[in-house]
């Protein structure tokens, strides 16, 4: 959910080292080179969590290390769903694109049409996607007044309605004109998520899972629900280390939130993901390439963000679009290469520091160089 932008333009910029070399290792050498790295990542305690990487559609690695629930010693498998964090917003912009194909919205509507009363005047659908609304920081605003007179720990859940009202009662100033720049935006995908529910009729929940997750088979992923409901396969809870001393870090009075983030996965289902936007299973080839072409500003100006997708391109100039997310525990990336699809897909839930260090290190397995170890401290 919550993600820092100066840790997502560190995640996007992994995209430009990611082509794998002509002298590249073989599928087997690359299984057995990913082995022998995770596993000292783990025991070195820099990583729990699963890796899958695929190679022009084979997939070469797909191991979990660790545990699912530290406190109960309940271990990974290969149907452990992660916290996606801010990798759920591409989820959010899908179900925008299947009813924009629908017919039921245009990504050039205004917020306002959907949701009466919103204060800030010129926001459309495709700001919202594309982080370019220029809205306030609900994260901040509920921080500040949502149950303030109890420490954050103790707070009631909230709920994307909760935060809309809160812009409404307090309409603290916008960052910018909608259009003028770009600036990450949960605020945008919380809204987002309320027009989904409005459009369709469901819950955005109902919605994900009906119409994404069971038509691709995507099995072992769920969106967060407070409801009985809620029960992915094998739930992955977050955990951080303080001082020597394991900690949980999976509870926040914001988890209740979704759009910009509450999807849980595990690898194999966003392989599956990954796999079915080379089709037209959900949405045509031609939405598709809008969702991955870099926003235009007001200014005719570009920036390298699309629907959910932030995009780069190797020196070939082969197009590749990635995500990053972090929240509580949750530490996440997917990343894919469109010309020869190659994925690389990376799930958490230690609170890591080092998730760009060791992306980096797998980024030189994949093209045959010596890797970094990524620094414990």
């Amino acid at each position: 959910m919550k993600h820092s932008p100066a840790l997502l333009l560190l995640l996007l910029s992994l995209l430009l080292s990611c082509k794998q070399q002509p002298g590249s290792p073989s599928p087997t050498e690359l299984h057995a080179q990913l082995d022998q790295l995770m596993d000292s990542l783990y025991h070195s305690g820099l990583y729990n969590g699963a890796l899958l990487v695929s190679r022009q559609g084979t997939i070469v690695y797909d191991k979990a290390h660790g545990y699912a629930d530290i406190f109960q010693q309940i271990p990974l498998d290969e149907h452990a769903a992660f916290r996606l964090a801010s990798v759920s917003k591409q989820f959010t912009c899908m179900a925008v694109m299947m009813l924009k194909e629908a017919g039921k919205l245009n990504y050039d509507d205004l917020l306002s049409e959907y949701l009466p009363g919103f204060p800030y005047p010129g926001v459309t659908l495709r700001h919202l996607m594309t982080h370019t609304a220029g809205l306030p920081d609900y994260i901040s605003l509920m921080d500040s007044l949502w149950d303030a007179d109890k420490p954050i720990s103790q707070r009631q859940t909230a709920y994307n309605r909760d935060a809309f009202n809160m812009l409404l009662e307090h309409r603290p100033p916008a960052d910018f004109a909608p259009g003028d720049a770009w600036a990450y935006s949960n605020t945008a995908y919380v809204l987002l998520a309320l027009v989904i529910e409005e459009v369709s009729g469901q819950r955005i929940q109902d919605f994900i899972e009906q119409r994404i997750f069971a038509p691709l088979g995507m099995h072992d992923s769920q969106v967060f629900s407070t409801g009985e409901d809620f029960r992915p396969t094998l739930q992955v809870r977050g955990f951080q280390i303080v001082q020597g001393d394991t900690l949980p870090n999976d509870w926040h009075y914001l988890n209740g939130m979704v759009g910009d983030g509450g999807l849980y996965a595990s690898t194999r289902d966003l392989y599956k993901w990954d796999q079915a936007l080379y089709t037209d299973r959900l949405v045509s080839q031609a939405t598709l390439e809008e969702a991955f072409t870099p926003v235009r500003l007001n200014n005719d100006s570009t920036y390298l963000y699309g629907f959910g997708w932030g995009i780069s391109y190797s020196p070939e100039g082969e197009k590749m679009v990635a995500h990053g997310g972090s929240w509580v525990g949750a530490r996440t990336y997917i990343r894919r290469e469109l010309g020869n699809k190659n994925c690389v897909i990376l799930l958490t839930n230690n609170s890591t520091p080092q998730l760009q260090d060791m992306l980096q290190a797998i980024d030189d397995v994949l093209a045959g160089k010596p890797y970094r170890f990524p620094d414990p401290g």
